[in-house]
């Protein structure tokens, strides 16, 4: 099974999201960017689904911190947010993220965004 990290700090997204994928991917959730943080340390997953708006640590900063501390890591990064500042999408492929979804999302976009993606870097 793949693995992905979802980081949101909506419970509600988060179980959304939970109940989307487990039946195909094993589902790490965390609910801000430190406790995802450490679930990517841990769990070295396929793909992280990060909020960009989250208390301790954002989406963004998150995906710039793995960058710069672990330029090895292969994760895909798909981010989750409200932002669609040029300057903001920039800074997030500056980062590594791949993928940029607007909330509010379609839980159908996201499916297949994520299944898209899943299938491509898991062999």
């Amino acid at each position: 099974k793949p693995v992905m990290v979802t980081a949101d700090d909506d419970r509600t997204v988060r179980a959304m999201i939970q109940s989307m994928f487990e039946a195909h991917a094993q589902v790490i959730m965390a609910e801000d960017g430190k406790s995802a943080l450490e679930a990517v340390e841990k769990y070295k997953p396929d793909l992280l689904l990060l909020d960009d708006t989250m208390p301790a640590m954002t989406g963004l900063r998150l995906a710039e911190k793995l960058k710069a501390d672990y330029p090895a890591l292969t994760t895909h990064i798909i981010m989750l947010t409200a932002s669609d500042r040029p300057q903001d999408r920039e800074r997030a492929e500056a980062a590594g993220v791949m993928d940029y979804i607007m909330k509010p999302f379609d839980p159908y976009q996201l499916s297949a965004q994520v299944w898209q993606t899943l299938a491509r870097i898991v062999r």
